[in-house]
Parts: structure tokens; sequence; C-alpha cells
């Protein structure tokens, strides 16, 4: 595993009025092992996430405007293979604190429950990108290639960023539909998707 994605980094609290939001300098650090300009990015649970043209954001809550208001776990408006990036930073639910119903007022998140959606999303050779409590398993159709633990200071639970990356086409135990890109061809910026769906609760 190439170094740079197995260390650690020290990063500053997050800073806001919303919890959940990554980590100070977070996507600063991501952006020097994995170059992130012109790739589509999807925030799985976005939150307060800023949205462009390259950013898309998936939330419940319709106060923070999403790219797509729905739950992150039913990503059915979105067509497979269509980013280059997928960040998930989900709620640390467990089976003893249920964050997702005490601060966003939504049915547990359980670790995995998102995975497949958001494989399913990710154009063949692009990462998904995890941040968690948990070291995750490796998801069907992917490999890992990074681990690297997060602190934000004293008396902070490490985390830690699981990086994976999906396999060609070709490797993929799926089938998937022919004639997409793969990960790494610039995007183009589309200023937001063609629909945004309800409320998936």
């Amino acid at each position: 595993m190439d170094p740079k994605f197995n260390c650690l980094w020290a990063c500053s609290r997050p800073m806001g009025q919303y919890r959940g939001i990554y980590p100070g300098r977070f996507i600063e650090r991501l952006n020097e092992i994995i170059p992130l300009e012109g790739l589509l990015i999807l925030h799985q649970f976005g939150g307060t996430t800023k949205q462009d043209g390259f950013n898309h954001t998936v939330d419940i809550n319709p106060g923070v405007s999403p790219t797509y208001l729905t739950d992150a776990r039913e990503l059915g408006v979105i067509p497979d293979n269509t980013y280059d990036i997928i960040l998930a930073d989900p709620p640390y639910d467990s089976q003893n604190v249920n964050y997702s119903e005490k601060l966003y007022g939504c049915k547990q998140v359980k670790p995995y429950s998102f995975m497949k959606e958001g494989v399913r999303v990710l154009k063949h050779g692009g990462y998904y990108c995890i941040l968690h409590q948990l070291v995750y398993k490796k998801p069907d159709g992917c490999e890992r290639v990074g681990v690297i633990a997060i602190t934000t200071g004293p008396n902070m639970r490490i985390r830690v960023l699981n990086i994976f990356k999906k396999l060609p086409k070709t490797d993929a135990s799926a089938s998937q539909q022919t004639g997409e890109h793969s990960a790494g061809e610039k995007s183009e910026n589309a200023n937001s998707p063609a629909e945004v769906v309800g409320d998936g609760q």
C-alpha cells in the first residue's frame, strides 16, 4: 500500500453550527493524494458542504438545500457510474448510540447500509472515501487502496478514512451497462443534475 494512503492526518476540529461536517482541512488533505480538480464529486451525507458544478450533495434535511433531497441509502434518482469520487461521512451510529435519530431525526444509519448505492453511482476506476470510526470491509466490486487515521485534537475520537477504488468494468463482480466513462476523465461542469427528488423518508 502506498505510504501516502496509509498514514496519520492531524486535522482541526470541525467548526460550524451544523453537526457532522468534515474535519478542518480534510478536503485539502484529500486533494493532496487524490487530485480532485475537474472531477465530479458526490458528498453522500452532504450537510452544509458547499455545492458547485463539480460538488453535489445528498441530504434528507431540506434546510441545507442539497442537490438531492433524499436518503443517502436510496440514490435511485442518480444513474449508475455517474461520479468520479464519492465522499461519505455518515452518523457514527452504534448499538449504544443512535446519532441519526438524536441529531438528524432519521432512522439509524447502520454501517455498510449506504455502501451498495455509493458503489453503484461511482464510475469504474473512481474512489469511494468513507470517513468513520470503523475500518470498513472492502465492498463488492472494489479494492482497498488506503486506510488513514485522522485525529482532531485531545479528547476527540480518532476517525478512519477508508479509501476504496471501484474495479474496472472487466474486473468488477457485477455487470454494468456499456458506454460509461471511467473516473479520471474530466467531467463536464454541469451546474446541477436534471432532477432533485423529494424527501425519501
